[in-house]
């Protein structure tokens, strides 16, 4: 069958396919076909390549002075493009980690960031025939770690409370550069157990619903 679309998937953890229920393992990473790329792939069908680029502890445009700067997510998409191109559709799912204390951000200013890489697509010249590939922001769900206790609280100080304003910043910052969005918080919720990864439940809910989305920009 013709390949209708190219499809890249950049986020985090999430996006990578991180396993609460399997955090002991060697590789805690749930099988590939309960990501929620992987639901999105079959959703959309045989016509599209949906590729994943997720990498646990991705921020939208800090560097981890701690991991390393490998993890700034503003780093590596253009070179993410480059591989992949022509590219039809960029997904971008960031912002969790941005929570982390050691940023000090804001949910604003992750939104921000987040609207960076939507202007690395933007003149990316990886889409079809040179020009942009389309564009779908979206907004994680509210993070849950308040009463877990350490480490959750002390590395993710207040991320609750920001993170309640995802939806708010993120959707200005898409309606700002004309790009699709969709808030996730409406459709999933993260994990009870760790407060930020998210069940096999969710990431079939989440992914049929990215898989709608993207339908509607690479018919």
């Amino acid at each position: 069958m013709t390949v209708v679309a190219t499809v890249v998937c950049f986020g985090d953890s999430n996006t990578w396919g991180y396993s609460v229920e399997r955090a002991a393992d060697p590789v805690p990473r749930l099988v590939t076909e309960d990501r929620w790329v992987s639901v999105t792939a079959r959703a959309l069908g045989p016509d599209h390549v949906v590729i994943a680029e997720g990498l646990p502890g991705r921020t939208t445009v800090f560097d981890d002075p701690i991991e390393g700067e490998h993890l700034n997510g503003h780093r590596l998409l253009r070179a993410c493009l480059e591989t992949h191109k022509p590219v039809d559709c960029v997904v971008v799912v960031l912002g969790t980690n941005d929570l982390k204390s050691l940023y000090s951000a804001s949910a604003w200013d992750i939104a921000q960031g987040a609207g960076r890489l939507l202007d690395v697509v933007a003149v990316s010249a990886c889409g079809p025939d040179g020009g942009a590939p389309q564009a779908l922001l979206v907004a994680p769900p509210p993070t849950r770690v308040t009463g877990l206790g350490a480490p959750f609280e002390d590395v993710l100080a207040g991320a609750d409370a920001r993170s309640r304003r995802f939806d708010a910043e993120f959707s200005a910052v898409a309606a700002n550069r004309g790009v699709a969005y969709l808030n996730a918080g409406e459709v999933i919720e993260s994990s009870p157990i760790d407060g930020v990864h998210w069940s096999p439940q969710a990431h079939r809910a989440i992914g049929q619903a990215i898989a709608a989305s993207v339908k509607g920009l690479t018919k």
